[in-house]
Order: structure tokens, then sequence, then C-alpha cells
């Protein structure tokens, strides 16, 4: 019995860090897609509204 509990505390214990390290790779990549988009240019579609903002000001 005791052996058995052993290996599923192990086992619930190896999950956790696993999911923990799948959300920190997770966070990580969004992060990296935000830093893409923020580098990359505006698309057109808010270009075209900035140029409407300009024209009525």
């Amino acid at each position: 019995m005791k052996k058995t509990f052993i290996k599923s505390l192990t086992g619930r214990y190896k999950t956790k860090i696993l999911t923990h390290h799948i959300d920190l790779t997770v966070k990580a990549i969004q992060v990296s897609i935000e830093e893409t988009r923020s580098s990359v240019p505006l698309p057109k579609k808010e270009d075209k509204n900035e140029k409407e903002l300009i024209s009525t000001d």
C-alpha cells in the first residue's frame, strides 16, 4: 500500500511540474508574440483609421 501511495504522490507532483512548465512556456510565447506585434508596423486597417482622424482635424 505504501509503495503505490508514494508512486501516486510522485506522479501527481511530476504532472504539476509539467503543467507549470507548460504554463510558463505558453506565457513566454504570448510575450514574444506581443513583442513582435509591437515591433511590426500597424496593420492597414489601423492606418486608414488614423488617416481619417487626421483628415477630420
